[in-house]
Protein backbone atom coordinates (compact mmCIF):
# COMPACT_ATOMS: atom_id res chain seq x y z
CA UNK A 1 0.00 0.00 0.00
CA UNK A 2 1.09 3.34 -0.90
CA UNK A 3 2.40 5.44 2.33
CA UNK A 4 0.21 8.43 0.73
CA UNK A 5 -2.91 6.44 0.08
CA UNK A 6 -3.84 6.23 4.04
CA UNK A 7 -3.30 9.79 4.94
CA UNK A 8 -5.61 10.76 1.20
CA UNK A 9 -8.18 8.31 2.32
CA UNK A 10 -8.67 10.07 5.43
CA UNK A 11 -8.61 13.41 4.29
CA UNK A 12 -11.00 12.30 1.20
CA UNK A 13 -13.31 10.67 3.78
CA UNK A 14 -13.64 13.48 6.44
CA UNK A 15 -13.94 16.11 3.44
CA UNK A 16 -16.79 14.75 1.61
CA UNK A 17 -18.56 14.23 4.60
CA UNK A 18 -18.33 17.58 5.75
CA UNK A 19 -18.91 18.90 2.44
CA UNK A 20 -22.68 16.75 2.23
CA UNK A 21 -22.86 17.72 6.04
CA UNK A 22 -23.10 21.41 4.40
CA UNK A 23 -24.83 20.20 1.27
CA UNK A 24 -27.87 19.18 3.46
CA UNK A 25 -28.52 23.15 4.01
CA UNK A 26 -29.13 23.34 0.73
CA UNK A 27 -31.75 21.17 0.97
CA UNK A 28 -36.12 22.81 -0.02
CA UNK A 29 -37.16 22.76 3.52
CA UNK A 30 -39.96 20.45 2.49
CA UNK A 31 -37.51 17.74 2.40
CA UNK A 32 -36.32 18.60 5.82
CA UNK A 33 -36.80 17.24 9.71
CA UNK A 34 -39.42 19.25 11.68
CA UNK A 35 -39.88 21.07 14.65
CA UNK A 36 -36.57 21.77 16.69
CA UNK A 37 -34.87 19.80 14.03
CA UNK A 38 -35.45 22.39 11.18
CA UNK A 39 -34.47 25.10 13.38
CA UNK A 40 -32.18 25.27 16.85
CA UNK A 41 -31.49 21.85 16.40
CA UNK A 42 -30.84 20.85 12.81
CA UNK A 43 -27.35 20.33 12.99
CA UNK A 44 -27.97 17.13 14.56
CA UNK A 45 -30.26 16.15 11.29
CA UNK A 46 -27.20 16.59 9.45
CA UNK A 47 -25.01 15.28 11.84
CA UNK A 48 -27.61 12.20 11.55
CA UNK A 49 -27.89 11.72 7.94
CA UNK A 50 -24.20 12.36 7.32
CA UNK A 51 -23.85 9.23 9.92
CA UNK A 52 -26.38 7.31 7.76
CA UNK A 53 -24.83 7.87 4.24
CA UNK A 54 -20.92 7.21 6.39
CA UNK A 55 -22.65 3.77 7.66
CA UNK A 56 -23.85 2.53 4.45
CA UNK A 57 -20.34 3.28 2.24
CA UNK A 58 -18.71 0.92 5.19
CA UNK A 59 -20.98 -1.72 5.18
CA UNK A 60 -20.49 -1.73 1.78
CA UNK A 61 -16.72 -1.49 2.53
CA UNK A 62 -16.71 -4.56 5.26
CA UNK A 63 -19.05 -6.58 3.13
CA UNK A 64 -16.78 -6.55 0.28
CA UNK A 65 -13.41 -7.44 2.46
CA UNK A 66 -15.15 -10.50 3.14
CA UNK A 67 -16.61 -11.36 -0.07
CA UNK A 68 -13.19 -10.56 -2.06
CA UNK A 69 -11.25 -12.08 0.68
CA UNK A 70 -12.58 -15.53 2.50
CA UNK A 71 -9.03 -16.13 3.47
CA UNK A 72 -9.36 -13.37 6.21
CA UNK A 73 -10.94 -16.35 8.13
CA UNK A 74 -7.60 -18.58 8.01
CA UNK A 75 -5.82 -16.46 10.27
CA UNK A 76 -7.75 -13.67 11.40
CA UNK A 77 -4.51 -12.80 13.84
CA UNK A 78 -2.14 -11.94 11.01
CA UNK A 79 -4.10 -11.47 7.65
CA UNK A 80 -4.24 -8.05 6.13
CA UNK A 81 -5.12 -6.66 2.67
CA UNK A 82 -5.58 -3.34 0.85
CA UNK A 83 -9.09 -3.02 0.55
CA UNK A 84 -9.20 -3.61 4.49
CA UNK A 85 -6.92 -0.79 5.39
CA UNK A 86 -8.82 1.70 2.85
CA UNK A 87 -11.85 0.85 5.36
CA UNK A 88 -10.12 1.80 8.23
CA UNK A 89 -8.85 4.98 6.96
CA UNK A 90 -12.77 5.78 5.83
CA UNK A 91 -13.59 5.09 9.32
CA UNK A 92 -10.98 7.24 10.67
CA UNK A 93 -11.72 9.98 8.65
CA UNK A 94 -15.53 9.53 9.93
CA UNK A 95 -13.72 10.14 13.36
CA UNK A 96 -12.09 13.17 12.74
CA UNK A 97 -15.33 14.65 10.97
CA UNK A 98 -17.85 13.72 13.52
CA UNK A 99 -15.47 14.95 16.22
CA UNK A 100 -15.15 18.49 14.70
CA UNK A 101 -18.58 18.51 14.41
CA UNK A 102 -19.44 17.43 17.97
CA UNK A 103 -17.06 20.29 19.42
CA UNK A 104 -18.48 22.71 16.90
CA UNK A 105 -22.04 22.38 17.89
CA UNK A 106 -22.05 20.85 21.76
CA UNK A 107 -21.00 21.52 24.81
CA UNK A 108 -18.33 19.58 26.15
CA UNK A 109 -20.31 18.03 29.65
CA UNK A 110 -22.87 16.56 26.59
CA UNK A 111 -20.33 15.02 24.44
CA UNK A 112 -17.35 14.03 26.29
CA UNK A 113 -17.87 10.46 26.11
CA UNK A 114 -18.21 9.96 22.22
CA UNK A 115 -15.26 12.35 21.93
CA UNK A 116 -13.66 9.78 24.29
CA UNK A 117 -14.84 7.24 22.28
CA UNK A 118 -13.32 8.73 18.96
CA UNK A 119 -10.15 9.14 19.96
CA UNK A 120 -9.99 5.76 21.47
CA UNK A 121 -10.69 4.24 18.06
CA UNK A 122 -8.45 6.26 16.13
CA UNK A 123 -5.70 5.14 18.61
CA UNK A 124 -6.74 1.64 17.78
CA UNK A 125 -7.11 2.02 14.35
CA UNK A 126 -3.61 4.08 14.03
CA UNK A 127 -2.24 0.85 16.08
CA UNK A 128 -3.70 -1.58 13.85
CA UNK A 129 -1.69 -0.10 10.56
CA UNK A 130 1.44 -0.07 12.99
CA UNK A 131 1.23 -3.23 13.57
CA UNK A 132 -0.17 -4.90 10.46
CA UNK A 133 -2.89 -7.20 13.08
CA UNK A 134 -5.67 -7.95 14.20
CA UNK A 135 -7.50 -6.55 10.88
CA UNK A 136 -9.98 -9.34 9.96
CA UNK A 137 -10.70 -9.25 14.00
CA UNK A 138 -11.95 -5.43 13.79
CA UNK A 139 -12.87 -6.01 10.14
CA UNK A 140 -15.96 -8.36 12.05
CA UNK A 141 -16.84 -6.17 14.76
CA UNK A 142 -17.15 -3.37 12.02
CA UNK A 143 -20.38 -5.47 10.86
CA UNK A 144 -21.98 -3.05 13.48
CA UNK A 145 -22.45 -0.64 10.70
CA UNK A 146 -24.87 -2.68 8.65
CA UNK A 147 -27.19 -2.27 12.11
CA UNK A 148 -26.14 1.47 12.10
CA UNK A 149 -27.84 2.08 8.75
CA UNK A 150 -31.07 0.81 11.06
CA UNK A 151 -30.19 2.97 13.92
CA UNK A 152 -29.85 6.02 11.83
CA UNK A 153 -32.66 5.40 9.60
CA UNK A 154 -34.73 5.04 12.91
CA UNK A 155 -33.69 8.54 14.34
CA UNK A 156 -33.99 10.31 10.63
CA UNK A 157 -37.68 9.59 10.88
CA UNK A 158 -38.24 10.27 14.06
CA UNK A 159 -36.71 13.38 13.44
CA UNK A 160 -38.52 13.55 9.98
CA UNK A 161 -42.14 13.41 12.31
CA UNK A 162 -43.11 9.52 10.96
CA UNK A 163 -45.61 8.40 13.23
CA UNK A 164 -44.14 5.20 15.72
CA UNK A 165 -47.31 3.43 14.25
CA UNK A 166 -46.98 4.09 10.61
CA UNK A 167 -45.82 0.79 8.67
CA UNK A 168 -42.52 2.67 7.11
CA UNK A 169 -41.36 2.83 11.37
CA UNK A 170 -43.05 -0.38 12.53
CA UNK A 171 -40.58 -2.19 9.35
CA UNK A 172 -37.77 -0.22 10.48
CA UNK A 173 -37.90 -0.90 13.88
CA UNK A 174 -37.79 -4.32 13.54
CA UNK A 175 -35.47 -4.61 10.91
CA UNK A 176 -33.40 -2.19 12.97
CA UNK A 177 -34.08 -5.35 16.30
CA UNK A 178 -32.43 -8.21 13.90
CA UNK A 179 -29.74 -5.97 12.25
CA UNK A 180 -28.61 -4.96 15.70
CA UNK A 181 -28.44 -8.27 17.28
CA UNK A 182 -27.28 -10.29 14.25
CA UNK A 183 -24.70 -7.26 13.20
CA UNK A 184 -24.03 -5.55 16.42
CA UNK A 185 -24.03 -7.72 19.20
CA UNK A 186 -22.85 -11.11 17.80
CA UNK A 187 -19.99 -10.19 15.82
CA UNK A 188 -18.72 -7.50 18.95
CA UNK A 189 -18.90 -10.41 20.99
CA UNK A 190 -17.50 -12.56 18.91
CA UNK A 191 -14.45 -10.11 18.02
CA UNK A 192 -13.94 -9.56 22.05
CA UNK A 193 -13.62 -13.84 22.21
CA UNK A 194 -10.91 -14.10 19.23
CA UNK A 195 -8.79 -11.22 21.06
CA UNK A 196 -8.69 -13.27 23.82
CA UNK A 197 -8.01 -16.51 21.86
CA UNK A 198 -5.12 -15.17 19.34
CA UNK A 199 -1.92 -14.34 19.39
CA UNK A 200 -1.27 -10.47 19.10
CA UNK A 201 1.63 -7.86 20.02
CA UNK A 202 1.10 -7.21 23.72
CA UNK A 203 -0.15 -3.31 23.43
CA UNK A 204 -2.44 -4.24 20.75
CA UNK A 205 -3.92 -7.17 22.41
CA UNK A 206 -4.50 -5.32 25.64
CA UNK A 207 -6.25 -2.22 23.69
CA UNK A 208 -8.39 -4.76 21.26
CA UNK A 209 -9.40 -6.55 24.22
CA UNK A 210 -10.84 -3.62 26.60
CA UNK A 211 -12.23 -1.72 23.17
CA UNK A 212 -14.14 -4.68 22.54
CA UNK A 213 -15.24 -5.00 26.29
CA UNK A 214 -16.10 -1.33 26.16
CA UNK A 215 -18.32 -1.89 22.73
CA UNK A 216 -20.15 -4.56 24.47
CA UNK A 217 -20.91 -2.50 27.31
CA UNK A 218 -22.51 0.43 25.54
CA UNK A 219 -24.05 -1.88 23.10
CA UNK A 220 -26.40 -3.97 26.05
CA UNK A 221 -26.79 -0.43 26.99
CA UNK A 222 -28.06 0.66 23.76
CA UNK A 223 -30.07 -2.40 22.88
CA UNK A 224 -31.85 -1.98 26.12
CA UNK A 225 -33.03 1.35 25.32
CA UNK A 226 -34.18 0.68 21.38
CA UNK A 227 -35.62 -2.05 23.32
CA UNK A 228 -37.48 -0.34 25.53
CA UNK A 229 -38.31 2.93 23.38
CA UNK A 230 -40.12 0.90 20.29
CA UNK A 231 -41.49 -2.18 22.34
CA UNK A 232 -42.06 -2.02 25.71
CA UNK A 233 -43.10 1.74 26.30
CA UNK A 234 -46.68 2.38 25.56
CA UNK A 235 -46.79 6.07 26.11
CA UNK A 236 -44.68 7.36 23.13
CA UNK A 237 -46.96 8.90 20.77
CA UNK A 238 -45.63 12.20 21.49
CA UNK A 239 -42.09 11.70 22.13
CA UNK A 240 -41.04 11.40 18.45
CA UNK A 241 -38.88 14.43 18.99
CA UNK A 242 -37.51 13.34 22.62
CA UNK A 243 -36.19 9.75 21.55
CA UNK A 244 -34.64 10.66 17.87
CA UNK A 245 -31.42 11.17 19.48
CA UNK A 246 -31.68 7.72 21.76
CA UNK A 247 -28.49 7.02 20.40
CA UNK A 248 -26.34 9.44 22.56
CA UNK A 249 -27.96 9.14 25.57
Amino acid sequence: MSALLPPAVVAGSALTLQAFNRALDRLPRRYGPCGRYSNTDKHKWRNAATSLLNSFVLSVLVLSCFYWYPELWDDMANYSMQLGEITYTALFGYYMYDFYDMVIYNKFSAIWPVLGHHLTGMLLLGMLHAYKQAMSVILVALLCEISAVFLHLRQLLLMHGVPRQSILFRVVKVVNLATFVIFRLIPIVFSFYCTLTYDLAAILAVITRLCNFALIVVNVVLFRRVVYSDFIRRDNNNKNEDEAFIMDR
